[in-house]
């Protein structure tokens, strides 16, 4: 009786292992597909600009155009310290790209006035291909705080210069303060960003570029925003008459349909 049972159990065992042993070769002659693995994004970008690069900590105010020739030109501030602000050692320079964007020359500086201030690139592109540019200066301690009250060693300066080679060299800085800013108005800014040339109507080919500045109102600082132009493709410059209020909040929504609504206050 015990060598029956022990025979029933080895037979039932091989069984067992006979069968596992199939599902196995069945298995491997049938393999199960494995899904591909998904791409994973790149997380690196091709830079136009790198903070801690070329001898500068920082690069702020940005603007881009197209030349004529199909040539991306991107300007920006080159600021030497990251704790200055918006003041100190600060050149305006820009990278050119033939190739729509993929690479991008080496730094040109456009204006490089020692210790002081040269920022806030506005470049306009003309029908004629010369590439525009409307320019700020100031002292190299003035701050905001300082131009804004009158206090500061000087004042804010708008200049102009162009390039007629795509963006190669420059013009030497020309001051255009005089011609397009009030005595009376404190911290003065072109742009930020680029202009633009009329294309239609009666006052097509004048161009056009955004502008704000500040002034003292019973004991406040209040800021406009304004635009100037030139009719002459860049020898003269005026100011034009209509002020803006600058925008003092903005509030942004979207509803259930994916409309963004604005809301804004201004003065």
């Amino acid at each position: 009786m015990k060598t029956y049972k022990i025979i029933t159990c080895v037979f039932l065992f091989t069984s067992m292992f006979t069968q596992a042993c199939q599902k196995d070769d069945e298995t491997q002659g049938n393999p199960t597909p494995v899904p591909p693995e998904e791409e994973v994004p790149s997380s690196e970008f091709n830079y136009i600009y790198n903070q801690g690069t070329d001898g500068f900590e920082l690069y702020r105010i940005p603007a881009i155009v197209k030349s004529k020739s199909n040539t991306l030109l991107a300007f920006a501030e080159a600021r030497k310290a990251r704790s200055n602000g918006d003041s100190g050692d600060i050149d305006l320079v820009v990278k050119r790209s033939s190739d729509n964007g993929k690479t991008w020359s080496k730094q040109i500086t456009i204006w490089n006035d020692g210790q002081n201030t040269c920022g806030n690139p506005v470049p306009i592109v003309d029908d004629r291909g010369r590439i525009h540019l409307l320019m700020t200066w100031n002292f190299q301690t003035d701050k905001w705080g300082a131009i804004t009250n009158g206090t500061g060693e000087d004042s804010r300066r708008p200049y102009y210069t162009y390039s007629d080679d795509d963006g190669i060299t420059w013009a030497q800085p020309v001051e255009i303060t005089s011609s397009v800013k009030k005595e009376k108005w404190d911290w003065y800014a072109t742009g930020p960003c680029h202009g633009i040339q009329i294309q239609k109507g009666i006052h097509k080919g004048r161009l056009v570029a955004p502008n704000y500045f500040t002034t003292r109102e019973s004991g406040k600082v209040t800021s406009y925003s304004h635009i100037i132009y030139s009719d002459d493709y860049g020898k003269t410059w005026k100011p034009e008459n209509l002020l803006l209020s600058v925008v003092l909040r903005m509030f942004c929504s979207r509803d259930r349909r994916g409309n963004v609504n604005v809301e804004y206050e201004s003065r």
